[in-house]
């Protein structure tokens, strides 16, 4: 016969899959048996069993077995918020970066297409309007990343009355020989998801989503 602490019955309880536990309340004596498997047989059955009278002893095996169970929910709950809370994250951070391009592609077309409106005549017949117009546009859109620049177009729309009292606006080049009565200026972009695509992908596809902006104004110049 020896004496064992409550640590030690636990050890070797849980090595014989026996998870109970034999608690001495502060009054109680302490009991002191060997370790064989009849004892742990018996301490097994004491743990199940209904205390009655002054057994100086409670369960411990609800305590040992809420604690693995706490174990195994937070590693089951901390795969699940990951694998829920990755691609929600992946979707925030995309959706935000293609909010964020479509603003600053539509701020562009608009400071472009005021500046064109009130272009002198000439210079908008002689092409140098186009060239202003992806020098002001390009700027405005530097602080993208290279990938959705590089898929960047800008158009430069001219619209005419034809004729000169019509009420129906018609297109030409910007070097029709009359003065325009209105003036657009649009973007147009591919934002992809270099990051974290393999969660957007079945939302954005391969190809990456459409950015489009564009202004109209009407030609105040001379």
């Amino acid at each position: 016969m020896s004496r064992h602490r409550p640590r030690r019955l636990v050890a070797l309880l849980a090595e014989n899959d026996c998870y109970c536990d034999i608690a001495i309340s502060r009054s109680g004596p302490a009991l002191h048996f060997s370790w064989g498997n009849a004892a742990l047989a018996i301490v097994c059955r004491m743990c199940n069993a209904k205390p009655t009278g002054t057994t100086p002893m409670r369960y411990l095996c609800r305590r040992i077995t809420w604690r693995n169970q706490r174990g195994s929910v937070a590693v089951e709950a901390a795969l699940i918020i990951t694998l829920i809370l990755i691609p929600l994250l992946a979707f925030i951070l995309f959706f935000g970066r293609y909010f964020w391009y479509y603003t600053v592609a539509q701020k562009a077309v608009h400071d472009a297409t005021l500046i064109l409106s009130g272009m002198h005549l000439t210079d908008i017949k002689n092409n140098s309007a186009s060239a202003f117009v992806q020098g002001v546009v390009g700027h405005a859109l530097s602080d993208l990343d290279q990938d959705t620049l590089s898929t960047n177009g800008v158009s430069l729309t001219c619209f005419y009355r034809v004729p000169a009292n019509s009420q129906n606006l018609a297109i030409y080049p910007c070097t029709f020989n009359a003065r325009p009565a209105a003036v657009r200026v649009a973007v147009a972009m591919i934002v992809e998801d270099p990051f974290l695509s393999p969660f957007t992908f079945p939302m954005i596809g391969a190809d990456g989503i459409n950015i489009f902006a564009g202004v109209t104004m009407n030609y105040r110049g001379i």
